[in-house]
């Protein structure tokens, strides 16, 4: 599967690594381990990183795969912004947080988790 979610327990995220050719199908595949582990552990901070994704599913099919998440989730995602993938980075955070998600967009990661783990 080009989608991996695991538990950071180090700095207390789900980490999210997609690459390849992704489907919607993989994405909700991946949202019900995510939401596994909120249940479980109560963790609502995730760490996307799609840097190495090549073609991912339309932006309203993963906003419509993304909805399922409570709003109390903060998502920090990692696009390569010079990249094809990456060059709607402002639309898809102006999306997401028009619809009420708490998230960010980011070409790094160390920029990512250091927003994800802010007070």
């Amino acid at each position: 599967m080009p989608i991996r979610v695991t538990l950071n327990r180090q700095i207390g995220v789900i980490e999210v690594n997609a690459h390849g050719d992704l489907l919607r199908s993989e994405m909700e595949e991946a949202n019900v381990e995510i939401l596994r582990i909120y249940r479980e552990k109560g963790i609502n901070k995730i760490l996307g990183d799609a840097t190495k994704v090549e073609k991912a599913p339309s932006t309203a099919d993963s906003f419509e795969v993304w909805s399922e998440f409570p709003r109390e989730f903060r998502h920090a995602i990692v696009l390569r912004v010079s990249d094809p993938t990456g060059e709607n980075a402002s639309f898809i955070e102006n999306v997401g947080v028009n619809r009420g998600q708490n998230m960010r967009v980011f070409e790094t990661r160390e920029d990512a988790i250091r927003w994800l783990l802010e007070e």
